[in-house]
């Protein structure tokens, strides 16, 4: 591979490239869930990292990620396996650990069965498919400090990012429940993103309300949570 090629930039869809600003730089990033395994790849040529372990449980998805380490002149360890609980962080360095693009429950689930090298990890970049109050919930529960979020829109989507560590003393729970789904660092940023993702979550849930009504029976959990959305809209002109 010549040098030409091994300096070529990766082109990093929205959603990926603002994880990878988040993170600090490390030793080594263990991307769980890698998929094509274009953020380690870029994490590597940035030089922000200066080795990748991708994982996945799919041997198809590693596969399309070590052809594409190839094109660009780099390798990687590439691991088959479900989530961290087959990583051992020894011999590593220091690692921070990605997984993007799954459910929240999903992610709180890989943290527990894989707990040491979770909580062993400089930095946690997470980005779930839904259930984020899920998430934070876990994240406090189990002695996670939140250390900064942000919303990201790509292809006509939102996306919420979570930069997270073990730290139990600095783990302060969320006391309010429309930002524990939506960030408290993420609400204080007030960018545009966050915005039109909770306009689009308002008008999801009042049409819902809508239709609950127009059937006799208002669900509780609905009223709430369409009740946390337009506080926080209503107050977004406020101080943060």
């Amino acid at each position: 591979m010549d040098e030409r090629s091994r300096n070529r930039s990766i082109r990093l869809a929205p959603r990926l490239a603002a994880a990878l600003s988040m993170l600090p730089r490390a030793d080594t990033l263990v991307d769980v869930g890698c998929d094509h395994g274009k953020l380690c790849l870029a994490a590597l040529c940035e030089g922000k990292f200066r080795r990748a372990v991708a994982v996945d449980v799919s041997e198809a998805s590693l596969a399309k990620a070590a052809a594409n380490f190839a094109r660009f002149g780099f390798t990687a360890e590439f691991v088959c396996a479900d989530g961290l609980a087959a990583f051992d962080p020894s011999g590593y360095g220091d690692y921070a650990v990605a997984m993007l693009g799954m459910g929240g429950e999903l992610i709180a689930a890989i943290l527990a069965r894989g707990a040491a090298a979770a909580r062993g990890a400089g930095a946690l970049m997470l980005q779930p498919m839904g259930g984020e109050r899920e998430l934070r919930d876990c994240l406090f529960e189990n002695g996670y400090a939140v250390l900064d979020e942000t919303t990201v829109a790509d292809a006509g989507r939102y996306y919420q990012l979570i930069l997270a560590r073990y730290c139990p003393e600095e783990a302060v729970p969320y006391a309010d429940d429309a930002l524990l789904e939506f960030g408290a660092r993420n609400y204080a940023r007030r960018q545009d993103a966050l915005k039109r993702l909770l306009e689009k979550v308002y008008a999801s849930r009042a049409r819902r309300m809508e239709r609950a009504k127009r059937n006799g029976v208002i669900p509780e959990t609905l009223e709430r949570e369409l009740s946390g959305v337009q506080r926080l809209l209503e107050h977004w002109e406020d101080d943060s």
